[in-house]
């Protein structure tokens, strides 16, 4: 393992010069479980690293892990990652890479990157490629006009901005599907606050909605997630392969007790990049 551990270092370092190893690598964990997803021309600070739960812990929650070295390794060069201070075990991109022609990390379509975290003993890498984004991507119709008397929305709000199925359809987005891909749609207000449509409506900020992943060429979107005026953002994204294995992995047979499927080599969890496309829509008073 050692002699592993070795040749990976090495090889950083022979890709990226400058990378140095600054942290002291501390015999609590053995194992990390990596959480990473990059956004297409987003910044990287969705990277979380944490150990595992031992087999009958009470625990909830992974114990972080804020002490690794975290790095990205594109087209040759590698890119620091620093823990953030508002959330443990969590890792992002500061601009920090003096051997760089260009500091900015930019996450593009078909760009291919390898994340490697040095922790302890050992190396967990994995490596992904940045899709392209949905093509096509188009909403009937771009504009509603409702008022309070008219809304058509029906069942119960629930806390944290996800509804229950909504049958009364007020938009639809479209995409050309290549029928190998999955993805899945976030919905938002432009506006944390805005004039509610229904005067009533039991929350303050306007909600966000996101669905779970799917396949096909269309979205309807349920008069129930629309409860405010004003404009809205529409995102469709598509995701990698590892995303798409592990989400249809996440349920197993009790009687069938195979490890998660993972990317990540020397480790436990998934790395890898989406892309989407924006859409915005609004609704204005009748």
């Amino acid at each position: 393992m050692k002699y592993l551990y070795v040749f990976l270092v090495l090889a950083c370092l022979a890709v990226a010069a400058g990378c140095s190893d600054k942290h002291v690598f501390k015999p609590e964990h053995n194992l990390v479980v990596v959480q990473a997803y990059l956004y297409a021309g987003q910044p990287v600070q969705d990277v979380m690293v944490t150990s595992t739960l031992g087999l009958g812990s009470t625990d909830t929650i992974a114990p972080p892990i804020v002490d690794a070295q975290v790095q990205l390794v594109k087209d040759g060069l590698c890119y620091l990652l620093q823990p953030s201070w508002w959330k443990k075990g969590n890792y992002y991109y500061t601009g920090d890479c003096p051997e760089c022609p260009v500091s900015e990390l930019t996450v593009e379509e078909g760009d291919e990157f390898t994340l490697e975290v040095l922790y302890y003993d050992k190396v967990a890498t994995a490596t992904t490629v940045v899709p392209p984004p949905p093509a096509g991507v188009r909403i009937t119709p771009d504009s509603l006009f409702i008022s309070a008397n008219s809304y058509p929305g029906t069942g119960e709000f629930s806390p944290g901005g996800f509804f229950v199925e909504d049958p009364n359809t007020a938009v639809t987005v479209n995409w050309e599907d290549d029928g190998n891909s999955m993805y899945y749609v976030t919905l938002e207000h432009k506006f944390r606050y805005a004039e509610p449509i229904v005067p009533d409506y039991p929350f303050d900020q306007t909600p966000k909605f996101a669905s779970i992943p799917f396949t096909g060429d269309n979205f309807p979107i349920g008069w129930i997630n629309i409860t405010h005026y004003g404009d809205y953002r529409l995102q469709v994204y598509r995701l990698n392969r590892e995303y798409l294995e592990m989400y249809l992995s996440r349920n197993q047979d009790s009687r069938d007790l195979n490890e998660p499927l993972t990317n990540v080599r020397n480790g436990v969890g998934i790395f890898t990049a989406l892309n989407s496309a924006t859409l915005y829509f609004r609704v204005e008073k009748e």
